[in-house]
């Protein structure tokens, strides 16, 4: 069981970092709407990454399977780097990140186009499909996958990634800007791109390593990413040892709080006046001698001190923010797994912190969606271990489980999104599966 922190006050280690934004002639745009019905156009359904799709209705018993579509034409047998990558939904289709970037009728699942990008994170907008790569952000016509701008970059946009000097990490946009999280050693934290033709409006720079903290001063090999999420008139940011927040100033973008105490960041969750930001313990992890202590942390939006923190000992899968209540799911070490029992299902009060389980699953896994009043949960169970996907209420009470299968496989479904009454999976294999 999690256990909570609570925090007053600032956090210490802000501020003298400038991480100043250079502009153009015209001033940043942060703005943005939660996505309307029929949609889930970013990898965690809107900018704010609450994997609530709040208009979505999913199955409450067992859903059948309305149709199949794999990115191999006559598959073998389980693909090698294939898997989908990146999914999202608008305008009545479904687009996939794999080894090409495709586009499916969401309700006949019938190819409607397919281009020569392989894409790890995707977003749409304003009728256009954002596609980065690993050194490439594209834009694509969603109604034809006609390329509306191509945007290269020679340095490798995000960094390193074992022996591969380029790596993707992070995207979303507002209306009129595409925003890319980068990773050290690479020079600017963040790249904002124009939406309609793809060229650079303004960068925020990496900030200087803390010699205090040893996630950014070298002694530890930490994954080296920046993730985005946006609030109502800003940008907020989880990268290797840091999280902050940026807005328009009157040299173009500046710090609003910059917290560099922090360990390996995960995507910021904005809600409620929160950033919310899960923490991985790479340190812990990696000592033989010293315990993981993962944390959950949320930051007041307007002055980035630390409201509350939870901490485990396992880390922290996906959070999901619906109705008022945060919802993430927390595997048990193999070790203390039973046939029975693989984690916990957690609801956590915004407004303290308080955590209360929900309930004790077979789940090994750390993936959770929410659509309406559902959750639904992927990956893995225990005893004996299958790969599936299944829905709780917000109370945590199951409703279903479907086992997934695919071309004679059990793919692990890596990607879920939900969208009206329809749950759509993209698995490991390149599979792409809807259920309703």
């Amino acid at each position: 069981m999690p256990s909570r922190r609570a925090v007053l006050g600032a956090c210490a280690g802000f501020g003298t970092v400038a991480l100043a934004g250079c502009l153009g002639d015209d001033e940043p745009a942060f703005d943005h709407e939660l996505p309307g019905s029929g949609s889930w156009p970013f990898p965690d359904y809107c900018q704010r990454n609450t994997r609530w799709n709040r208009h979505a209705s999913p199955p409450e018993s067992e859903p059948e399977r309305r149709w199949e579509w794999n990115t191999f034409e006559d598959p073998p047998g389980p693909p090698s780097g294939g898997a989908i990558a990146s999914l999202v939904v608008a305008d009545g289709a479904v687009v996939a990140a794999g080894n090409e970037l495709v586009a499916l009728d969401a309700e006949t699942g019938e190819e409607r186009w397919r281009v020569e990008f392989q894409a790890y994170e995707l977003a749409i907008g304003d009728g256009l499909v954002y596609a980065m790569g690993r050194s490439d952000v594209a834009a694509h016509e969603l109604e034809t996958g006609e390329e509306r701008w191509y945007a290269g970059y020679d340095d490798g946009i995000l960094g390193f990634f074992g022996e591969d000097p380029e790596r993707a990490i992070h995207l979303t946009a507002s209306e009129r800007e595409v925003y890319v999280g980068r990773a050290s050693p690479t020079e600017h934290a963040v790249t904002a791109l124009d939406a309609d033709d793809g060229s650079t409006r303004w960068e925020l720079a990496q900030p200087e390593p803390d010699d205090d903290n040893p996630y950014t001063d070298g002694s530890v090999y930490a994954p080296e990413n920046t993730f985005l999420g946006l609030e109502d008139d800003g940008l907020v940011a989880g990268g290797t040892g840091w999280a902050g927040a940026f807005g328009p100033d009157t040299e173009g973008v500046g710090e609003r709080w910059l917290d560099r105490e922090r360990m390996s960041c995960a995507r910021p969750v904005v809600g409620e006046g929160l950033v919310v930001l899960p923490e991985f313990d790479v340190v812990g992890a990696n000592e033989d001698d010293e315990p993981e202590e993962h944390a959950l942390t949320a930051f007041d939006t307007e002055e980035g001190g630390v409201e509350w923190e939870v901490t485990s000992g396992e880390p922290f899968g996906d959070v999901v923010f619906a109705d008022g209540t945060l919802y993430i799911y927390v595997a048990r070490d193999d070790e203390e797994q039973t046939e029975e029992v693989g984690g916990e299902l957690l609801a956590i009060d915004p407004d303290g912190g308080s955590v209360d389980t929900l309930a004790e699953t077979p789940w090994d896994g750390r993936a959770v969606t929410a659509g309406g009043d559902s959750l639904v949960l992927s990956g893995g169970r225990v005893g004996p271990r299958h790969r599936a996907i299944g829905a709780y209420g917000l109370d945590g009470e199951e409703r279903w489980v479907t086992e997934v299968e695919a071309n004679g496989f059990r793919p692990n479904p890596r990607e879920v999104v939900l969208v009206g009454d329809r749950v759509y999976v993209g698995t490991g294999n390149g599979d792409v599966l809807a259920y309703g």
